[in-house]
């Protein structure tokens, strides 16, 4: 990222805040905690990426291309949240509203919701953006199948 302080603005919107702050080599960076999860030893750490190092994004213009490979984007179980809200759709409502009432700017949405199974799994996923165009997938679980799937490899 390019401004850590910039991004934890934005990932406070899921509830994250900031735990300490400190220095990678040369970089600033920080930990934050989800504010939800009080007993969670989960952090998020953000370390700012300096300006001439090459990065390499996933084109998600095609659903095809969400099943590549590699470091590509982040991924939040956002189960709870969206379950208070009315479902995924309804907190991605309720996510930009807060942005757009904090920052000004709305949350670009990169792939609308959408149901997949993983595993025994049916979840609802979609992609939004962060301030410096990391790809964040969010995912609620629905429910759990009870029949059987094979594994995929």
């Amino acid at each position: 990222m390019a401004n850590v302080t910039r991004s934890q603005d934005f990932f406070s919107l899921f509830g994250f805040q900031e735990e300490a702050r400190f220095r990678a080599g040369p970089a600033r960076a920080m930990w934050l905690r989800d504010s939800y999860e009080l007993n969670s030893s989960s952090r998020l750490e953000l370390i700012e990426v300096p300006s001439d190092m090459p990065t390499k994004r996933a084109d998600l213009s095609s659903l095809s291309n969400i099943a590549m490979t590699g470091l590509n984007h982040v991924a939040f179980d956002v189960t709870a949240k969206a379950e208070l809200a009315g479902g995924l759709s309804q907190y991605l409502r309720q996510l930009n509203d807060a942005s757009e009432q904090r920052f000004g700017k709305s949350v670009r949405l990169l792939v609308p919701p959408y149901q997949q199974i993983i595993d025994q799994e049916v979840v609802e996923l979609a992609f939004v953006e962060d301030p410096d165009g990391t790809q964040i997938e969010l995912f609620s679980f629905l429910e759990t199948l009870v029949q059987p799937i094979e594994p995929a490899w």
